[in-house]
């Protein structure tokens, strides 16, 4: 995980992901010297928080995750070390055979075409982006396989089992997973928000 934040993500993920091995990594020590402010558990076996710089952090560790989600922002949108090919790059090495990356993006964020046209050098086709539910940013999922999706009826099976012990809306996410796929292809709309 790359930006700690307020910990939301680090604590949703510690809690409700008791088999995962969670690793957040924050550049501004001053985030870190909040965490007890935002009741972020201490570190242990399945949890590291880690002082570093995100990109060169993805680069330089030999680990495989299963996931890495980006969620590091400046007051203008994503920093340009966590959005540029070579980033996706370094995080499509890293990943998991089977591993997926998951970024944030604010909507107000008019270089997210650009953040799309970086993945796609990495990621082929292998991605989606849709607009949160319960925000007003978008949400981006590339997969290191180049299969493609399920279809809709098997990420609704999917969701409706892993909603019994996750306390989210996973069949509208996995509606907006499917939709945000022929988004991630409509270049008119990227184009309209660039300008």
């Amino acid at each position: 995980m790359i930006g700690l934040g307020g910990g939301s993500l680090l604590k949703y993920c510690y809690r409700h992901l008791p088999d995962a091995k969670v690793v957040a990594i924050e550049i501004d020590p001053a985030v870190i010297a909040l965490r007890d402010t935002f009741h972020i558990p201490p570190d242990d076996e399945r949890l590291e928080v880690v002082c570093a710089d995100g990109a060169e952090y993805v680069k330089n560790q030999e680990a495989r995750p299963e996931v890495i989600l980006v969620d590091g922002f400046l007051a203008h949108g994503m920093p340009s070390e966590l959005s540029s090919a070579d980033f996706y790059a370094a995080c499509h090495a890293r990943l998991a055979d089977d591993g997926v990356l998951v970024a944030n993006f604010l909507d107000s964020d008019s270089d997210i075409p650009s953040y799309m046209e970086a993945v796609r050098s990495v990621f082929g086709d292998a991605f989606s982006i849709f607009m949160s539910e319960d925000s007003c940013n978008y949400t981006l999922f590339a997969w290191k396989n180049a299969r493609a999706l399920p279809s809709l009826d098997e990420l609704l099976t999917r969701a409706r089992i892993l909603e019994t012990t996750h306390p989210l809306n996973l069949r509208s996410a996995a509606r907006r997973l499917k939709q945000g796929k022929r988004l991630a292809s409509d270049h008119a709309f990227w184009q309209k928000l660039a300008d």
